[in-house]
Parts: C-alpha cells; sequence; structure tokens
C-alpha cells in the first residue's frame, strides 16, 4: 500500500525530531532514524536539488537493509554538505564501531562538529562522549579535531549546500516572470516509491530554495527531543540529597 507523499514530509520531520535510538545489548548497535524504507525512498524525491538529504536518505537506506559500511560512507558524503543529523548519524557508528572500525576519538570529533550550532540534544550527547574518553583520547580529540573541522564545519560545507540550493530554485517550474501560484502538481512514481507526489510550494517553497529559511527549518526540526539517548557507560546512582 502506496504512503502519500504528506505522510511521509511528515515523518522527515519526525526523523529531525527523533534523530537517533541508540541501544546497547551484548551486541552494541545503533538503530538510526525513525524512517522506513518505503517513507525514504519518497523522500528520495523531495531531497532533488538537496545533496545533503539525498546522501543522507541513502546512507539511512543502506543502514535499514544492514550495510552500514555503505551507509557510513553516504554520511560522509552529506557531512560534506553540512547535514548535522548525517554527522550525528557518523558520531555514533564510530562511538560503537558499526559499519567502521571503532574509534571513539573520532566518534567525538563528529559529534563535536555536529553539536556546532548549539541544538542542546547534540550538546548533550557529546558531553556525555567527552566524560567517556580517556586523557589519551582527548589528546587525540586535539590533535585530529582541527583538520575533521576545516572539512566538515559549516564555515567549511554550507556554501556546498547553498549552491545546491540556488540551482535547484532556477529550475522552478513557473511564469518567465517568476510567478508561481502553488498549484503545480509534482507526481512521484517509480517501482520503490509508489504513488504519490507534492505541490510546487512542498518542493520549491522558501524552507526549501531560500539558504536562510532553508536553514532555519533545518535547525528547527534538529532542536526536537530525542527519543533515547546514546548510551556511553553504566548508570550511576546519584547520592546527593533530594
Amino acid at each position: 500500500m502506496s504512503v502519500p507523499f504528506k505522510h511521509a514530509f511528515c515523518a522527515m520531520t519526525l526523523a529531525f525530531a527523533f534523530l537517533a535510538d541508540a541501544v546497547q545489548a551484548a551486541d552494541p548497535a545503533v538503530r538510526l532514524g525513525q524512517l522506513r524504507q518505503h517513507q525514504i525512498d519518497q523522500l528520495l524525491y523531495l531531497a532533488a536539488g538537496h545533496p545533503n538529504e539525498f546522501w543522507r536518505y541513502h546512507g539511512l537506506r543502506q543502514h535499514l537493509s544492514g550495510r552500514d559500511a555503505e551507509a557510513a560512507s553516504h554520511f560522509e558524503r552529506a557531512a560534506r554538505y553540512a547535514d548535522k543529523p548525517s554527522q550525528h548519524y557518523l558520531s555514533l557508528m564510530y562511538w560503537y564501531g558499526q559499519g567502521v572500525p571503532q574509534d571513539r576519538v573520532q566518534a567525538y570529533i563528529w559529534s563535536d562538529i555536529a553539536a556546532e550550532r548549539g541544538q542542546r540534544n547534540m550538546l548533550r550527547i557529546r558531553e556525555k562522549m567527552w566524560l567517556e574518553l580517556t586523557d589519551a583520547q582527548r589528546a587525540q580529540v586535539i590533535e585530529r579535531g582541527e583538520a575533521m573541522h576545516r572539512r566538515y564545519a559549516d564555515a567549511y560545507t554550507k556554501i556546498h549546500t547553498e549552491r545546491a540550493l540556488f540551482r535547484f530554485a532556477t529550475q522552478m517550474t513557473g511564469s518567465r516572470a517568476g510567478y508561481s501560484d502553488g498549484r503545480l502538481q509534482i507526481g512521484f512514481g517509480g517501482p520503490f516509491s509508489g504513488e504519490g507526489g507534492s505541490d510546487g510550494m512542498t518542493m520549491y517553497g522558501d524552507e526549501r530554495t531560500d539558504r536562510r529559511v532553508y536553514w532555519q527549518a533545518q535547525d528547527r526540526m534538529l532542536a526536537g527531543p530525542l527519543r533515547a539517548s546514546v548510551i556511553v557507560g553504566p548508570i550511576e546512582p546519584d547520592a546527593r540529597p533530594l
């Protein structure tokens, strides 16, 4: 049964709000995001012209299929476009060694980059990871972190996404004078997506084409509460009096 695209679009918002459901068991595993396969397939159409989202969704698709090495590669490509969810996913994968060699220094650096916009959830996870690092690992963070930030921090990566947004906006179908009344209908099809579609404003509205509004929308979705926290150590009772 196909899912209307507007439902998948709402699911995209939830994917930001509930960034990760990290589970630690006998064999630690990370469950990234809350989207299902058919929702990801539909959202890939909305990701047109947004390479950060495009590679993130491809990464989630590989992750759901159990191909975490490929997922990590896609998340890294998304990270080059200032994609905070993908940077966050990479931090979890390196922390647990899922799909990549376990490297908690690398995990913390990814978490630090993911938290650079100051979202409380990201900062909380970053600080939990820091508390679990050894002194030697913290020293490595300082040694290795600067080069990572020069490659993946917003100051160096947002521009790539903004250029893609500009190219995408210029392809909008409307009048030659630039008018669009939002009645443009866009259909999605194919063996994976099922039926569905969107209107012109969903595809080409300010939240999808204006760089300032786009980043504001991304940050709003990042600010939602996490469904579960990253487990980075045993729970200890608080001996302080209530």
